[in-house]
């Protein structure tokens, strides 16, 4: 019983870390029209006291792992991202 008890606190940190993961990024769709709609992940910033929204649409290689890790990292130090999948439609 003891060494579950030891374990707890480190399942609670990885758990924490995953949700503040998860409530940063957040998925919309915009009804281009009746036909279209168009995927918008957003990774909201920590600290945007200006309201920078940074728009940004893949090459057409598609969304890359990488693409997603920099829209991470960008709303780490304060931009708003939101990222277009236009070749998805």
């Amino acid at each position: 019983m003891h060494r579950r008890l030891k374990y707890i606190p480190i399942s609670l940190l990885l758990f924490v870390a995953f949700l503040s993961q998860s409530l940063a990024r957040q998925s919309i769709s915009v009804k281009v029209n009746t036909d279209v709609d168009i995927s918008v992940d957003i990774f909201a910033a920590k600290n945007n006291p200006d309201g920078t929204i940074f728009i940004w649409q893949p090459h057409e290689k598609g969304l890359q792992n990488a693409d997603i890790q920099l829209a991470q990292q960008l709303a780490e130090i304060g931009t708003e991202v939101w990222l277009l999948d236009l070749f998805s439609i």
